[in-house]
């Protein structure tokens, strides 16, 4: 047979004894790669769905702590083989996820991945911001992520509920430059006006003495506020 393809390669195609000979020794390889991904749809993709839906089932626990939920609903979304290649007979196991929500305060980065647009950076980049500002009181803050879009925010609440969270709070009337600056929405230039006016004019009562410096921003005055402690 392999004769058989040199000859015609050479005689139909104009191919050289070389090049006859390289091109037959690649057909195998060309109809392997060909057929493969034919062979795993069949193989792996073509099992049942009600064993894939179980497999999923036995793995949802380890995600979401409380999966009583979770149940088998016809009008949900239908887990299928690609193309809809299993028979249409078989029963599929569908599962409804409406009312399955994860507590955002306690997610971490890989949870975080589940949500499509976010991925690894993103999802890093979230979590140590509401780490760093220790807890957020509204969800609008995740605004302040660096290459937070809007599509990406709103896709995040379908997949996590948002609690406002205890925040821990900045002891603006002792805290130094230094360790009032570690907040996110501190910069060091606002540390160091702010300690420098407490020293000169004493301590802060209340988020209305911050006004009194006048370079502050009266809105970050009062997204700063539900952090500060006056004690």
């Amino acid at each position: 047979m392999f004769k058989r393809v040199n000859f015609y390669l050479r005689v139909y195609l104009g191919f050289s004894k070389r090049e006859a000979r390289g091109f037959a020794l690649l057909i195998p390889f060309l109809i392997g790669f060909y057929i493969s991904p034919l062979i795993y749809q069949r193989i792996v993709m073509g099992r049942s769905p009600d064993l894939y839906g179980s497999m999923l089932e036995a793995k949802l626990p380890q995600i979401y702590p409380d999966s009583s939920s979770i149940k088998t609903n016809a009008s949900r979304v239908q887990l299928t083989a690609i193309a809809d290649s299993v028979p249409a007979q078989r029963q599929r196991k569908e599962l409804d996820y409406s009312n399955l929500k994860l507590d955002f305060g306690e997610a971490d980065s890989v949870t975080l991945q589940i949500v499509p647009g976010i991925g690894k950076v993103m999802a890093s980049r979230i979590i140590k911001f509401r780490d760093g500002m220790g807890g957020l009181y509204s969800k609008e803050q995740l605004f302040d992520v660096y290459g937070m879009e809007e599509g990406a925010y709103e896709k995040i609440w379908d997949f996590f509920d948002f609690k406002p969270q205890r925040v821990n709070k900045l002891h603006i009337n002792s805290l130094s430059v230094e360790d009032l600056a570690k907040h996110p929405y501190v910069s060091f230039g606002q540390a160091k006006v702010i300690v420098a006016y407490r020293d000169q004019h004493g301590g802060f009562s209340g988020g209305e003495d911050l006004l009194k410096i006048k370079i502050l921003n009266p809105n970050w005055v009062e997204r700063l506020k539900p952090y500060l402690a006056f004690d």
